[in-house]
């Protein structure tokens, strides 16, 4: 089920895909770029949607056709914007802990667009992954420690040889 809702001028889109372990929830925003990911065990999926609303505070909501959401972004190596989440960005396994692949519809490489809102989320939904220094270092200082963060995963992405979609 895919959900578009609008909270303090800001465009979101949710959805909701069964997979084998469960139901995935993934936010976009406005421009397709994932925001968040979770997988929920099998679930009430209407009642987390419910609750996902209300939560919210959402003055509009439509249900919308499933459709794949793109990234309203250019690809890094051909220039289209023809940009779709790769079905293996989703899950793997009980743990979402994976990087926001997209596949070219043009060219057909693939490519990673972290936002700095969806970085946030996976540390702070997984904090117990981190070693007691490392957390010591993101609580005296958030920023710096993202954004130190963010660069090694430039680094491991690079080395890979998997471009960066900005």
């Amino acid at each position: 089920m895919l959900l578009e809702y609008c909270t303090q001028g800001r465009r979101t889109l949710k959805l909701w895909e069964a997979k084998r372990d469960g139901t995935l929830e993934t936010t976009f925003d406005g421009d397709g770029a994932i925001l968040a990911q979770q997988l929920f065990g099998v679930t009430n999926t209407e009642s987390r949607i419910k609750d996902v609303m209300g939560a919210a505070s959402a003055s509009a909501v439509r249900e919308r056709a499933y459709e794949e959401v793109r990234l309203n972004k250019a690809c890094p190596h051909c220039g289209e914007a023809r940009l779709v989440r790769s079905a293996h960005s989703a899950s793997h396994g009980k743990n979402v802990l994976v990087m926001p692949v997209y596949d070219c519809d043009s060219c057909h490489k693939q490519s990673y667009h972290l936002t700095d809102e969806y970085l946030a989320f996976m540390v702070d939904s997984n904090k117990h992954l981190f070693e007691d220094k490392e957390r010591a270092d993101l609580e005296k200082d958030r920023q710096a420690f993202l954004h130190e963060l963010k660069e090694y995963i430039i680094r491991i992405f690079a080395a890979k040889h998997v471009a960066r979609i900005r």
